[in-house]
């Protein structure tokens, strides 16, 4: 069963889906956590320790989303490769072009650059909005 499944299954009373959220959400804060949480007097100890089972098993899946690779760190990579077999190439050619290869790598870098992309989709936008005004 999905987690999300299990939580439902487990029928929580309002006050235990505040106890879930505030474990959830302060759980890497102890000294947060042992004086932001609501006591919930009809909690019994069994349903007390399902909820944090349910905390801990929430954290390792948060835990282990935030190790993927993100497209942005492969599209870093892929760019890093590119410009090393550009100045490989370059080199190559001869000593003459060396500066050359150091402005092409620097415009490529600043081209591919998410900052630069960011920009120059702004003022793309913004001449399609004067155009169209």
């Amino acid at each position: 069963m999905v987690i999300k499944e299990q939580i439902k299954a487990e029928n929580l009373t309002d006050e235990e889906e505040e106890y879930l959220k505030m474990c959830v959400l302060l759980a890497g804060d102890p000294s947060r956590l042992k004086g932001s949480l609501p006591h919930v007097p009809s909690l019994i100890e069994r349903k007390k320790a399902d909820i944090d089972a349910f905390t801990r098993r929430l954290q390792g899946i948060t835990k282990s989303i935030s190790r993927y690779p993100t497209s942005k760190s492969r599209f870093d990579v892929l760019v890093k490769a590119l410009l090393s077999e550009l100045e490989r190439t370059m080199g190559q050619s001869g000593n003459g072009s060396q500066s050359q290869a150091h402005r092409l790598r620097n415009s490529v870098a600043r081209m591919l650059s998410q900052k630069s992309m960011g920009k120059t989709a702004n003022i793309r936008e913004k001449r399609k909005r004067r155009n169209y005004l």
